[in-house]
Order: C-alpha cells, then structure tokens, then sequence
C-alpha cells in the first residue's frame, strides 16, 4: 500500500502533498480510526474530570490501543466506569471487567477454553 501511495503522490509538489494530507486528517477516514476515536473520547473526560491520576494515561493509551480489537477487556475499575460511561463498550461490542469482577471473568475464559476444545 505505502509503495502505490508513494508511486501516486511522487510526482506531486509540496503543497498538494500537504493538501492531500490536511485533507486526510480532517477526515472521517482519520478521525474514524479506532485509537483517534478513543482516544479524543477518553482525553476529553480526562480533561474535565477533577480526578486525574498519573496512572491514566497509560490506561488511556492501551485501551484506545487494544480495545477495539478484544471482545473482553479488563481494566482498573476507574477506567472501566469511564469507558461505560462514554460507551465505548458498546461502540466496539467489547465486554469490560474490572479487577472486582476477576472471577467472572475467569469463568467467561473458561468457557470460551471448552468450547475451542481446552479442559
């Protein structure tokens, strides 16, 4: 993909090159992607919230990282509030556990374990 796009945009000047790309992050192409979406989402609550903890911005990276690609996401309880309550959980069909819910969760992975044929 990156070899055709280089062979389309080689030829072009500077300036339609920069064109070309403001006019990809204005769009929903970009501003769709699965981390971008979260990640403004997740920003903007981080931001007007008054309990900010250093520990966040890690939790906000690796979920608008991997989130969008797990059926079952576990998460600190602070962060799994804030992703149901932007549902984010339900935007991408995604179940999220906190560590209270541990042994729930770990009978949802024991089940899915016997039915791809574990013990």
């Amino acid at each position: 993909m990156f070899l055709c796009f280089k062979e389309i945009i080689g030829s072009m000047s500077n300036n339609d090159k920069a064109f070309i790309f403001n006019k990809f992050l204005l769009s929903s192409y970009f501003t769709e992607l699965p981390y971008y979406d979260i990640s403004a989402k997740l920003t903007a609550k981080i931001i007007t919230s008054s309990k900010y903890r250093s520990s966040d911005l890690i939790d906000h990276i690796n979920a608008a990282t991997v989130l969008p690609f797990c059926n079952y996401y576990l998460t600190d309880k602070t962060m799994k509030n804030i992703l149901k309550g932007l549902d984010i959980d339900k935007d991408y069909n995604t179940s999220l556990f906190a560590f209270d819910d541990i042994d729930e969760f770990i009978e949802i992975l024991k089940t899915l374990g016997k039915r791809e044929g574990g013990d």
